[in-house]
Protein backbone atom coordinates (compact mmCIF):
# COMPACT_ATOMS: atom_id res chain seq x y z
CA UNK A 1 0.00 0.00 0.00
CA UNK A 2 2.97 1.92 0.09
CA UNK A 3 3.36 2.09 -4.15
CA UNK A 4 0.59 2.30 -6.57
CA UNK A 5 0.19 2.82 -10.05
CA UNK A 6 -1.08 5.84 -11.67
CA UNK A 7 -4.88 5.80 -12.82
CA UNK A 8 -5.41 4.68 -16.37
CA UNK A 9 -8.33 7.14 -17.77
CA UNK A 10 -9.22 6.37 -21.34
CA UNK A 11 -11.80 8.05 -23.60
CA UNK A 12 -14.85 6.81 -24.72
CA UNK A 13 -17.50 8.25 -26.76
CA UNK A 14 -20.53 5.71 -25.40
CA UNK A 15 -23.52 6.32 -22.64
CA UNK A 16 -22.01 7.39 -19.51
CA UNK A 17 -21.05 4.77 -17.15
CA UNK A 18 -18.11 4.44 -14.83
CA UNK A 19 -16.33 1.27 -14.15
CA UNK A 20 -13.92 0.53 -11.12
CA UNK A 21 -11.48 -2.27 -11.16
CA UNK A 22 -8.58 -3.30 -8.63
CA UNK A 23 -5.90 -5.18 -8.29
CA UNK A 24 -4.66 -6.31 -4.97
CA UNK A 25 -1.43 -7.25 -3.93
CA UNK A 26 -2.18 -10.46 -2.52
CA UNK A 27 1.92 -10.21 -1.29
CA UNK A 28 0.81 -7.86 1.16
CA UNK A 29 -1.79 -9.33 2.38
CA UNK A 30 -0.30 -12.83 2.92
CA UNK A 31 -2.40 -14.13 0.61
CA UNK A 32 -2.14 -16.19 -2.82
CA UNK A 33 -5.27 -15.44 -4.17
CA UNK A 34 -9.34 -14.65 -3.80
CA UNK A 35 -10.09 -17.75 -1.46
CA UNK A 36 -13.68 -19.17 -1.66
CA UNK A 37 -14.58 -17.18 1.58
CA UNK A 38 -13.34 -13.97 0.04
CA UNK A 39 -15.14 -14.58 -3.18
CA UNK A 40 -18.10 -15.16 -1.42
CA UNK A 41 -17.83 -11.94 0.34
CA UNK A 42 -17.47 -9.76 -2.52
CA UNK A 43 -20.81 -11.36 -4.42
CA UNK A 44 -22.65 -10.63 -1.41
CA UNK A 45 -21.62 -7.02 -1.55
CA UNK A 46 -22.30 -7.01 -5.17
CA UNK A 47 -25.96 -8.46 -4.93
CA UNK A 48 -26.55 -5.96 -2.00
CA UNK A 49 -26.02 -2.93 -4.12
CA UNK A 50 -28.06 -4.49 -7.14
CA UNK A 51 -30.85 -5.02 -4.70
CA UNK A 52 -31.25 -1.43 -3.61
CA UNK A 53 -29.65 0.79 -6.22
CA UNK A 54 -31.94 -0.58 -9.18
CA UNK A 55 -30.54 2.16 -11.37
CA UNK A 56 -27.60 1.11 -11.06
CA UNK A 57 -26.11 -1.88 -13.18
CA UNK A 58 -24.31 -4.79 -11.51
CA UNK A 59 -21.75 -7.09 -13.19
CA UNK A 60 -19.52 -9.62 -11.32
CA UNK A 61 -16.60 -11.21 -13.48
CA UNK A 62 -18.90 -9.78 -16.80
CA UNK A 63 -22.09 -11.28 -15.55
CA UNK A 64 -24.97 -9.62 -14.97
CA UNK A 65 -26.51 -9.51 -11.69
CA UNK A 66 -30.24 -9.90 -12.07
CA UNK A 67 -30.97 -8.93 -9.02
CA UNK A 68 -32.84 -4.96 -9.70
CA UNK A 69 -35.12 -5.01 -7.09
CA UNK A 70 -35.39 -4.40 -3.82
CA UNK A 71 -38.64 -7.15 -3.85
CA UNK A 72 -36.14 -9.40 -6.05
CA UNK A 73 -33.46 -8.67 -3.42
CA UNK A 74 -35.49 -9.52 -0.31
CA UNK A 75 -36.72 -13.06 -1.46
CA UNK A 76 -33.47 -14.45 -1.87
CA UNK A 77 -33.66 -14.50 1.86
CA UNK A 78 -37.68 -15.56 1.92
CA UNK A 79 -39.65 -18.02 -0.22
CA UNK A 80 -41.78 -15.25 -1.98
CA UNK A 81 -44.93 -17.95 -2.59
CA UNK A 82 -44.70 -18.09 1.50
CA UNK A 83 -47.55 -16.20 3.78
CA UNK A 84 -44.00 -14.50 5.80
CA UNK A 85 -42.76 -12.09 5.03
CA UNK A 86 -45.48 -10.00 3.43
CA UNK A 87 -43.12 -8.45 0.45
CA UNK A 88 -44.61 -5.43 -1.04
CA UNK A 89 -43.82 -3.44 -4.24
CA UNK A 90 -45.52 -0.51 -3.23
CA UNK A 91 -43.92 2.84 -3.41
CA UNK A 92 -44.38 4.68 -0.18
CA UNK A 93 -44.37 8.62 0.04
CA UNK A 94 -40.96 8.60 -0.64
CA UNK A 95 -38.34 6.96 -3.04
CA UNK A 96 -35.74 6.63 -0.91
CA UNK A 97 -36.93 4.13 1.39
CA UNK A 98 -38.20 0.59 1.28
CA UNK A 99 -38.93 -2.18 4.13
CA UNK A 100 -39.41 -5.30 4.73
CA UNK A 101 -40.87 -6.63 8.59
CA UNK A 102 -41.21 -10.55 9.08
CA UNK A 103 -41.65 -12.50 11.89
CA UNK A 104 -38.30 -14.39 13.37
CA UNK A 105 -38.03 -18.17 15.15
CA UNK A 106 -35.56 -16.84 17.36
Amino acid sequence: MDSHTEAEITDYSGKDFTTVTFYPDFKIFKMDGFDEDIYSLFTKRAYDMAGVMPKVKVLINGKDVTVNSFVKYVNLYFDPNSEEPKVRDDKVDTDRWQIVISTSDG
